[in-house]
């Protein structure tokens, strides 16, 4: 903080360090992703779930530490980042795939049996 001209109130100056790099890209992508997620609410509210807001919150959240702090990453650990990601967002677009065939079978009056048990 420094005092700021005059005597006046005190001011605060910070650096904020973000690369254009394939940590960034990773972090955007996931943000996408979770505010995707969280507009498949606001669009078709019959195949969102509650959880999917938890699932959005953590998309954003790790998007943004990825915008901001990916640039300390080596290598190994980026790799293993968009692994991760990306079994992630593998399952995310199958389960939305299966929220609307359900909804589908539904709206066509007959359930289609789930497993053993039906």
């Amino acid at each position: 903080l420094r005092p700021g001209r005059g005597g006046g109130a005190a001011t605060s100056t910070c650096l904020v360090n973000v690369e254009f790099g394939p940590a960034t890209v990773l972090g955007v992508g996931m943000v996408l992703g979770g505010l995707g997620l969280y507009q498949v609410r606001a669009v078709r509210p019959t195949m969102s779930r509650d959880y999917d807001i938890m699932f959005s919150s953590i998309a954003l959240l790790t998007g943004g530490i990825l915008i901001f702090q990916g640039w300390r990453l080596d290598p190994l650990l980026l790799f293993g980042q968009i692994l991760t990601t990306a079994t992630a967002a593998s399952f995310a677009v199958e389960a939305i795939n299966l929220r609307e065939q359900e909804a589908e079978e539904e709206r066509q009056g007959g359930r289609a049996p789930r497993g053993p048990g039906g």
